[in-house]
């Protein structure tokens, strides 16, 4: 699998190399290194136990001679015959002989045998470095193109081997219909990427952003021969936008009607006419469905897309590497730009295009960084578009779970400070109130900040999650994260247990469903969580149930846990009931990791970033200070919160805002947690700051201590200006 993915790695980047020349291949001469010849008593032996009636002399009689060992289980012998290989000089042309003779398949096949891959990979590596050097050449391509107009068999023998070279011709290809107007060269290079086949579709589509419409019309035609359903969306704009030439519109109709309804006849009807709306409505259901990622990619086994787009620099077209989601934006921008240029007014359209500008701008691990400001920038053209189309697209962001995008609309949203924002649109919750409980803290946050820069001034159903969120953003840390483990044995939870801890969680067993939530809701570092079917007093249901629902508890990816027999179940539930990863019993935490990674991976993705967490910790600290000034319970209730703003002051970064907020709070347990942080902490400066808070809290509030805490504050540090009330 590793050397297969190589090979098409390598495919990929001679393609996107192609356009710019001809690839050096490592002559073999410069390697300063020449194995010794096997000796005459090695040999001698090899052939007493070979099967083979004659001894194998060229190159690829030695490689054939290794695919039959393998074959009738003589790994001995093909290791043998491999080293005689791997001692010859192999040029270029012997190596692209022994890849046109065996074939990828058969070299891969060999690369499984573990004996043989060591002395393979240099002849694998230098033939991949051939066939790409090989099939980008334009010059050669060029040949076998003009070959298409010789004799039968020139023609015959071309096409093969243009079908066989497959996409890595296609951008040379391309760029010799761009660069000439010659129709028969059009007409031989389609048949060419027609019977490529559809691998060819994403490069056409590429294709299609040239700013040529003579390239444009040909590659909506062979799209159109090609009955590619993915280019629907682009023909559709081809094809009806005023914008586009008749003669270019004409040809996407035909090649629409190709996919959608068949082949037209010479005189059926042309299709019915779009108008701009219709037109605009139906790209922005394109746009949403890449917005929402309902469109699937074709991705390599590390994950990513090869994403083509023109160079007009180059006449062709050119590939970077790209993660499914950035592909996405990128399609779903396209859609979404072609939507509000053909209907300008369309609201739908605008959200859209502020979405995807948004998307382009922000990543997750900086969106609280500053935001680009003025004319050109999409932050700049969300805050022109005001709060009810930031609302749109907030709201959007949620649905189509794009966290950087909530986050970022948030973030724009408190900028303009309009307190329709907050506003319920009949049964519809406002958006920011909904972004309190998003699964990622970031993307809370972001709304809880948005929602003090507005600053309500009468109560609103989002003050307890606003005070809450806080909370819980100052409790957050970039130590080990914490796992329950809801289990009603104890000997099964010692396993878990073990397993958590070598994966990198510190953990909790609750003996009953109910603990299990309860213990999840009070905490704020809890990243997984694993229960077992068998859980009691709440049974399974109604545990998974409460913890999907709860706001405190819904980011935390549940997992169940439990016999084999049970997976199936979990993997297709019945109607109406939650679906969750469930996991065998495992032995090992290799074997449980293996089978809950995509919840571990959604886990680190939904993390904050140690610089993110200092950040919100600061400012939530401040902003709880602030809360505590304006004295408005009505709003906020910061009872509670006592507790996150000591266990900050204990961390030097934090300690100063820590106890100046903790000092605004005018409860018993915030007095209280003033003098233990004064009596347990050595004589500084932060401490000398503590007492003059102290006395300003009693000053305020009265003195809340019991007569033992004060008097050990007179006893041990010194503290005169708090008097025993008598």
């Amino acid at each position: 699998m590793q050397r297969e993915f190589k090979l098409c790695r390598l495919c990929v980047i001679a393609v996107g190399l192609a356009c710019a020349g001809a690839f050096p291949l490592l002559a073999q001469d410069e390697d300063p290194f020449t194995p010794a010849e096997p000796s005459a008593a090695a040999l001698q032996e090899l052939r007493s136990n070979s099967p083979l009636a004659a001894e194998p002399r060229t190159p690829v009689e030695l490689l054939d001679a290794v695919v039959t060992m393998v074959d009738i289980g003589r790994t001995d012998l093909a290791v043998q015959y491999l080293d005689q290989l791997s001692r010859k000089p192999l040029d270029e042309s012997t190596l692209l002989e022994l890849r046109d003779q065996f074939g990828t398949a058969t070299l891969l096949k060999l690369d499984q045998v573990p004996e043989l891959r060591s002395m393979l990979a240099p002849i694998l590596e230098q033939s991949d470095a051939a066939l790409l050097n090989r099939a980008g050449r334009a010059d050669r391509i060029a040949d076998m193109v003009q070959a298409l107009r010789g004799s039968r068999e020139e023609r015959s023998a071309a096409l093969s081997e243009l079908r066989g070279l497959g996409p890595l011709a296609v951008p040379t290809l391309i760029g010799m219909v761009a660069s000439n107007d010659d129709s028969r060269l059009r007409g031989d290079v389609g048949g060419v990427l027609i019977g490529i086949g559809s691998a060819t579709v994403p490069m056409l589509l590429g294709t299609l952003e040239s700013p040529d419409p003579r390239v444009q019309e040909f590659a909506v035609d062979i799209l159109g021969r090609l009955r590619a359903t993915a280019a629907v969306p682009d023909l559709y704009y081809f094809a009806f936008s005023p914008n586009v030439s008749p003669q270019l519109r004409k040809s996407a109709q035909y090649a629409l009607q190709r996919i959608t309804g068949g082949e037209r006849k010479p005189n059926g009807r042309a299709m019915a006419p779009l108008s701009n709306d219709a037109l605009s409505r139906r790209l922005s259901q394109a746009a949403t469905d890449f917005l929402r990622q309902k469109t699937a990619f074709e991705t390599d086994p590390e994950g990513f897309v090869a994403d083509w787009s023109w160079n007009d620099d180059q006449k062709t077209i050119a590939l970077r590497r790209v993660t499914p989601e950035q592909a996405a934006t990128r399609a779903g921008s396209r859609h979404a730009a072609r939507a509000l240029e053909v209907s300008p007014g369309d609201i739908r359209a605008k959200v859209l295009n502020l979405a995807f500008g948004l998307a382009r701008e922000t990543r997750l691990n900086t969106i609280f960084q500053p935001l680009p400001a003025g004319e050109g920038t999409s932050a700049g053209d969300a805050r022109a578009a005001g709060p009810a189309v930031l609302n749109d697209v907030l709201r959007e962001a949620l649905t189509a779970k794009r966290p950087e995008i909530a986050a970022t609309a948030a973030r724009l949203l408190g900028e303009l400070k309009d307190p329709v924002a907050l506003a319920q649109s009949g049964e519809r919750t406002a958006p920011l109130m909904m972004a309190l409980d998003h699964p990622d803290l970031r993307v809370q946050f972001a709304a809880t900040q948005a929602i003090l820069q507005i600053g309500p001034k009468i109560p609103y159903r989002g003050g307890r999650r606003v005070v809450e969120v806080l909370k819980q953003a100052i409790q957050s840390n970039s130590g080990r994260p914490h796992a329950i483990i809801g289990e009603v044995s104890s000997e099964r939870a010692g396993e878990i247990s073990g397993m958590l801890k070598e994966l990198g969680f510190e953990t909790l067993v609750a003996l009953s469903g109910k603990e299990v939530f309860r213990a999840a809701a009070d905490r704020t570092d809890v990243e997984l969580i694993l229960v077992h079917p068998n859980i009691i007093r709440w049974p399974l249901s109604e545990t998974l149930s409460n913890l999907r629902t709860d706001a405190r508890t819904a980011r935390v990816p549940v997992v169940v846990y439990g016999p084999s027999r049970l997976q199936e179940r979990f993997r297709s539930p019945a109607p109406g009931q939650t679906k969750v990863t469930y996991a065998a019993l495992s032995e090992t935490p290799s074997d449980l990791a293996f089978q809950i990674q995509p919840v571990l991976d959604r886990m680190r993705r939904e993390a904050p970033t140690a610089q993110q967490q200092t950040l919100m910790r600061k400012e939530a600290i401040e902003a709880l200070g602030q809360l505590a000034i304006t004295g408005n319970s009505r709003l906020y209730n910061l009872v509670g919160t006592e507790e996150a703003l000591a266990w900050a002051a204990a961390e030097p970064t934090f300690s100063l805002s820590a106890l100046e907020s903790l000092g605004r709070i005018g409860t018993r347990q915030a007095q209280n947690l003033i003098a233990e942080f004064i009596l347990n902490s050595p004589v500084n400066a932060t401490t000398k700051r503590a007492r003059e808070i102290l006395d300003a809290h009693v000053a305020r509030n009265g003195l809340l201590l019991k007569q033992a805490v004060v008097s050990e504050l007179h006893a041990g540090t010194g503290v005169t200006l708090i008097k025993p009330e008598d």
